[in-house]
């Protein structure tokens, strides 16, 4: 079925589901259909049929009980007990009667019941006739009436509950079998459905396995004959589903194998080209490697030398590191005692002003005494002849306070000048003060820069000692290089056999493209020493991957040959 062809596997997979997942669904919907009508058809039966058979029994058993009460009232002439019990009585089955007569469908039906409503009229008629009659004391008359009208009364009732029995008896049956009508349809037509859903389960399943078997038996006639070395099979599955994008990825990786193998063989018969080429190469190489190390020796002798003369600088660097280190402390002392006498004058100023100050409190006393010595000796000229020796000490007591003014006079000139020459000593001092911190500053600038130079130097030796090592690891390396050629010329030949044995290997392949060997050279011409790769010399952009048809394969990929400028990649190694 190619329509099928052309639809994803997931949906035919889930239309398939779907469509039994309907089948099913139509077999549950129809069932529970079919169940709600025969459900509701035997809740018919029985509201409709069998309750009304049992209130039927209940009248019949009321309208009994009534004919007892009439008999025991005609028996016993107790006329008012038993009429009122068939008072309650006819009352329970008035309530009786509307119940059973809202089952009533059929117009038979309808018509039987209102010929047991005449019916049972006409025995109330009769009933309350006798009871009269009892009540008056009239019995004979009372048991005449009852054999007549009662009886008749009786039977008209009696035949009227037979035909409404019957009536429901017969409806009853017809819905029961309506019911069984309706559930062997249902049941018919369910099967019919199941069987026809099974026969098309079967055919979506017969056609999906089809659908999907004959493109894997494909894919395993193409995988067998990729197994036994044909790449030159395809799958020709053209499917729009997983299938057939499965086809298409399988095309696409015998493709690709195919590819491969033709860059293996290439790759192979460049291998063994090549190895001859590395054989002839490790003689230059030898040649080289004795060359470098001799170099190598020289150049080591010569480093040892200019180690010794680093470390020489190296250790005369320390030393003026710490030179500078012990000037900058001198220099540092030197600061801290300027700092001090800077402190000192600052003192002595401090203690000149306080002394200024006591002396002008001592010219102020002496000015006092100097005015209350005069007062004294006004005092003393006063008192005449009695005030003269009084008057002779106030005017040395003027003496003193003018000698000791003078005197303060002079001591506070004095402290004044020494104040200002104390001042301008601390001015001095604090120049002083500051050349000397600039001098710390410039010491410890130079200590500073000597020790980067110590330090500079220090790391000149340390690389310089490295350097000899790696020159001393070189030459050792150089030397063992020479023992690694002879052994590259033996994994060369090897080389060259396992390309051999590749390129038989690969040639199991049917890829429909032949691929030719190309000899190496048997002679090489003199090398000279070049210092970088020669410009024709083939490069990682040679080794890009060859396009992927297989028939241009053989044009578009060049099997590699040695050129001139291979000598010039074995001089710069």
């Amino acid at each position: 079925m190619s329509f099928l062809d052309n639809i994803k596997m997931g949906p035919k997979l889930i239309g398939s589901y779907l469509i039994l997942a309907a089948i099913t669904t139509g077999v549950g919907i129809l069932g529970i259909q079919k169940l709600h009508v025969i459900d509701a058809a035997d809740t018919k039966l029985y509201e409709m049929m069998t309750v009304p058979l049992g209130e039927m029994g209940d009248m019949m058993q009321n309208f009994q009980r009534q004919r007892v009460n009439l008999r025991e009232a005609l028996i016993t002439g107790d006329a008012d007990k038993y009429g009122k019990r068939i008072k309650e009585l006819d009352v329970e089955l008035a309530k009786v009667e509307e119940s059973f007569q809202k089952t009533l469908l059929t117009e038979a039906g309808k018509t039987a019941f209102k010929t047991y409503k005449e019916g049972t009229n006409h025995y109330d008629s009769a009933s309350e006739k006798i009871i009269a009659l009892v009540a008056a004391g009239k019995t004979k008359e009372a048991e005449a009436l009852m054999r007549g009208d009662g009886f008749k009364a009786n039977e008209e009732v009696q035949k009227a509950l037979d035909t409404l029995q019957n009536q429901k008896l017969k409806l009853a049956k017809e819905t029961s079998d309506g019911n069984s009508a309706i559930a062997n349809a249902a049941t018919n037509l369910m099967i019919g459905i199941i069987v026809a859903g099974v026969i098309f389960g079967i055919f979506i399943g017969f056609v999906m396995t089809r659908a999907i078997t004959r493109p894997l038996a494909r894919f395993g006639e193409v995988l067998e004959a990729v197994s036994n070395g044909d790449l030159s099979i395809q799958s020709d599955i053209k499917n729009k589903d997983e299938l057939g994008q499965m086809s298409d990825i399988l095309n696409t990786t015998i493709s690709n194998l195919r590819e491969s193998m033709l860059q293996v063989q290439e790759s192979a018969m460049a291998i063994s080209t090549a190895s001859g080429e590395i054989s002839m190469g490790n003689t230059d190489l030898s040649r080289r490697t004795e060359e470098q190390a001799a170099s190598l020796e020289e150049t080591a002798s010569s480093m040892e030398q200019i180690t010794s003369n680093v470390n020489q600088t190296a250790d005369n660097a320390r030393s003026a590191n710490t030179e500078s280190a012990k000037a900058r402390q001198v220099a540092q002392e030197g600061g801290t005692a300027v700092t001090q006498v800077i402190a000192a004058m600052e003192a002595i100023n401090q203690s000149s002003a306080k002394i200024n100050e006591i002396i002008g409190v001592v010219d102020e006393i002496a000015f006092q005494t100097n005015l209350l010595a005069l007062n004294a000796a006004v005092e003393a000229a006063r008192a005449g002849e009695q005030g003269r020796g009084f008057a002779v000490v106030a005017a040395e007591v003027r003496n003193l306070a003018k000698r000791s003014a003078d005197a303060a006079k002079e001591i506070k000139g004095l402290i004044r000048e020494s104040v200002a020459k104390s001042t301008d000593g601390n001015k001095v001092a604090a120049h002083a003060g500051e050349t000397i911190a600039e001098v710390v500053n410039n010491v410890q600038r130079v200590t500073s820069l000597v020790s980067e130079i110590a330090n500079a130097t220090q790391e000149q030796s340390t690389g310089l000692n490295e350097i000899n090592k790696a020159v001393v690891s070189m030459d050792e390396v150089t030397q063992q290089n020479a023992a690694l050629v002879e052994e590259a010329a033996a994994a060369a030949e090897s080389l060259d056999a396992q390309a051999h044995a590749l390129t038989e290997i690969v040639g199991r392949f049917k890829t429909g493209v032949e691929v030719r060997r190309t000899e190496a050279p048997k002679s090489r011409t003199t090398v000279t020493s070049q210092p970088a790769r020669a410009n024709g010399a083939p490069s990682r952009a040679s080794l890009k991957r060859p396009p992927a048809r297989p028939e241009l394969a053989a044009a578009k990929r060049p099997v590699a040959t040695p050129t001139g400028s291979d000598d010039g990649q074995w001089e710069a190694f």
